[in-house]
């Protein structure tokens, strides 16, 4: 059995590329891209016209254990996103 998995040095694009693209809608930049890395179509922002654009820090945590979310902000830098996928 193996560990967790950290990933420290977590290639981003730079601040220019992200503001640009975070002018275009998600499926823009999701086919624009190669059809990679969308999240699932039931994610919704918590109210109407919310908006956000930056590099992810992803982290998977099993039920009732928050040590990786703990972890993945150590990792975030300013303008990082943190999606968290409980599994």
């Amino acid at each position: 059995m193996t560990g967790p998995v950290v990933v420290r040095n977590i290639a981003r694009p730079a601040a220019a590329v992200v503001e640009a693209l975070g002018g275009y809608g998600v499926s823009t930049v999701h086919e624009a891209q190669g059809r990679r890395g969308l999240l699932d179509t039931s994610l919704r922002p918590i109210y109407a016209g919310a908006a956000l654009a930056g590099p992810a820090v992803t982290v998977s945590v099993p039920p009732g254990d928050n040590l990786m979310i703990h972890v993945a902000v150590e990792v975030c830098q300013p303008g990082d996103v943190l999606v968290v996928a409980p599994t």
